[in-house]
């Protein structure tokens, strides 16, 4: 994994976040995703900045084919994306991210 420099992360909607996510981002590698819902929403990750993500099997591959090219966007956006998994990715943060999530959906339905 250490001379990695894209990897691909592909999750159901509900199972964002999941462990093999953030693996990917503490590798040091550039995270490519399919879209994601709740983390997105959470503030965690964001497009372009921290992770990408793609919406079809064609934009994968154009995408990936770009960040292979520009060496240092990729690794930018590697290491924002590992910096927010060294910071978040702990139990306690996962709950109170949950939670919060949880509450505003909750208020946003009375």
């Amino acid at each position: 994994m250490l001379t990695t420099k894209i990897v691909v992360v592909t999750q159901r909607d509900e199972w964002e976040g999941h462990y093999r996510l953030y693996e990917a981002l503490l590798s040091g590698a550039m995270v490519m995703s399919d879209q994601m819902l709740i983390l997105s929403r959470l503030g965690l990750l964001e497009n372009g900045t921290s992770v990408i993500e793609f919406d079809s099997e064609t934009s994968l591959i154009s995408l990936a084919q770009y960040y292979l090219d520009h060496n240092s966007e990729r690794q930018a956006i590697a290491a924002r994306g590992r910096q927010i998994a060294m910071s978040r990715h702990r139990s306690s943060c996962n709950i109170w991210n949950m939670l919060f999530f949880l509450i505003s959906e909750y208020i946003q339905i009375f």
